[in-house]
């Protein structure tokens, strides 16, 4: 949507891509144990749902009616910090007990990285 900003999002689309094919190559493999440990995965479906409903609402409406560049950037900022929330956060505080933990703990600090970056790029054009 703005074309100013192609750069910045392009990286941070390419280390999520790189976060998305690291989990996928490790789900494939032969595992000793379970990849996916018991608590990382939400107990709360509703909360899923409703977290994936925001997402789709939010969608719908930059669609009809588009952001101002500014209002974006906070919304990415607010979408890359509420990912930590409930029980993933406790998970990623909590330490490593696998190799699968161990990798979901990077990414998240990647995530909180990409948050980080977000702000700096907002206290840049304000």
């Amino acid at each position: 949507m703005f074309e100013e900003d192609e750069d910045f999002w392009w990286d941070l689309a390419m280390e999520e891509r790189g976060h998305a094919s690291l989990l996928q190559h490790e789900k494939n493999s032969p595992q000793q144990e379970p990849f996916f440990t018991e608590n990382l995965l939400a107990t709360d479906l509703d909360v899923l749902k409703a977290a994936n409903k925001r997402i789709l609402d939010l969608v719908a409406a930059c669609k009809s009616t588009p952001p101002s560049r500014l209002e974006a950037l906070r919304t990415a900022y607010e979408l890359e910090t509420s990912a930590g929330e409930s029980h993933f956060q406790r998970f990623m505080e909590s330490p490593a007990s696998s190799f699968a933990a161990n990798i979901f703990q990077q990414l998240n600090q990647g995530d909180r990285d990409h948050a980080e970056r977000i702000q700096q790029y907002i206290d840049e054009l304000e």
